[in-house]
Formats: structure tokens, sequence, C-alpha cells
């Protein structure tokens, strides 16, 4: 019932939302020729109307060529809403990667170099030790919030060995090495753990300073010591100065160009 309620867009949401189910019900199935008719549907580009009858296809190429910009966000302006589009697309990853069904030809996302700058996504947001830039219908005003996420992090870290991951994973985790997620991947928490450390010990902790994501719309200047609202927020230096330049469409609003100052 998955496959007629997906063309009907019976089952439809954000990005991700349903093609991920249609993944998901293929996979399982693991027979041909509703195997490969699913995935063919779930990649085919077509409709995104939610009242189309039948939309097409579910457009996963199309938004990784035509969607997702050059730094690796797609078209939501607020950072949590854009934040879905990496967090499913890698669950269909997941699921894809190492399947084989004879007769099928199986995507494999992980070679896809717009699905893997898509890891580089949302901690360059991050404008202090606390704070994620604000934009769209993100929080709440002056709310503390980190949108990246160590699993995604860890994840790209291990799949794509992109030391800037770690780091950013470990400055997620408050730069405490108990406080990183480390379970839930193939690799053992305790062999994670190592790479993490080996990675903190060679490049150091996350330090950002100067950002401009010409394809997002974000700059930023960064001074003062990450991390320090880790161990005493009374004595921190930091500070930071941004602005948003991007759409304000997609879960935005109409504050292009507003200055944020941290």
């Amino acid at each position: 019932e998955i496959y007629p309620a997906i063309k009907a867009s019976d089952i439809f949401g954000n990005t991700g939302l349903h093609q991920t189910p249609l993944v998901q019900a293929a996979i399982i199935k693991d027979r041909l020729p509703e195997t490969a008719k699913w995935l063919d549907f779930a990649f085919r580009t077509g409709e995104e109307d939610f009242a189309q009858t039948d939309n097409g296809g579910l457009n996963i190429l199309k938004l990784l060529v035509d969607q997702i910009d050059r730094d690796g966000y797609g078209t939501e302006a607020a950072p949590g809403y854009n934040n879905i589009w990496i967090r499913q697309l890698i669950v269909i990853a997941d699921l894809l990667e190492g399947y084989k069904l004879e007769g099928a030809e199986i995507p494999d996302l992980y070679k896809h170099p717009k699905f893997r700058k898509m890891f580089d996504v949302m901690y360059d947001l991050i404008v202090s030790d606390i704070y994620t830039f604000n934009t769209g219908d993100n929080a709440t005003c002056a709310m503390p919030e980190i949108v990246a996420k160590q699993t995604t992090l860890l994840k790209g870290f291990l799949k794509l060995d992109k030391p800037e991951l770690a780091q950013a994973a470990f400055h997620v985790a408050q730069n405490d090495y108990s406080k990183l997620s480390l379970d839930g991947f193939d690799e053992a928490p305790d062999v994670i753990l190592e790479k993490v450390k080996a990675v903190i010990e060679t490049y150091g902790t996350l330090n950002l300073k100067g950002t401009n994501l010409t394809g997002y719309g974000f700059a930023a200047l960064r001074d003062g010591n990450y991390g320090d609202m880790f161990t005493d927020p009374t004595r921190s230096n930091q500070r930071s100065l941004a602005v948003y330049y991007g759409k304000n469409t997609g879960h935005g609003h109409k504050d292009t160009l507003n200055i944020g100052i941290h």
C-alpha cells in the first residue's frame, strides 16, 4: 500500500519524509520488478505537489542537483527545517549502501558530491559555543541552541574522513569526550572515540573564524576563544557579527539582511 499512497501523495511531508518510506518498502519487498520500480520512482523527477493524483516521481536526484546549493544547504531558510534534509537522506543512503538485488540498479548516495557536501551544513552557522544564528522558523528569539547534531557530524566524519567534522561533533558535545553520542554506528564506540581523540590531538578543538556561505547566504566574523563558555561562561571573550542574506521562503521570515551580534 506504500507505493500507491505515495504516488497519490497521500503520504507527503518535508523533504525526505516521503522518500524514506518508499525506499524502505522497496528494500523490504526485495524482489523484482517491485523493488526496481519503487526505487526508480523515488529518484525520478516528478511534481512536488501533494494535490497530484500521480506526482510522477519523488525527485531525490533532482533535489541533489538543482536544490542543494554549493554549501550543502537545501531550499529551507530556517536551519532546523534545513537540517531535516540531511538527516532523512542519511537514512536513505544507509538503507541503500551495500544493498544488492540482481537485475536492479542501486544508487549509492555516499558517492554523490552534493550529498557528501551536505555533511558540512549547520556547524558553520554556529556563532558562539551555545548559539546557532537564528533565521526564519527556528527556535525563539535569543534562545541558546546548536542545530548541528553529533550523530550527523560523526557519520560524516566516519564516512568521509574529514577531521573538521570530528572537531564539530566534539564541540557539540561541549568539548567533553564523555558527552559524545557514539552508539548506533558500524564501528564500536571505543574505536570511534579513539579516532575523535586523534583528530583533537592533531588539529585541536573547533575554532571558527570568518565564514561566507554564498550559496545559502550567510556571513559571520568571529573572535575569542571557542570552547571557553563550556568551562567558565562568565569569563568568555567570544563575540561575533553575522548577517543572513539568503532566501526568505521555505520556513523563512522577512529577515533577510538582519544583523546578529553575539
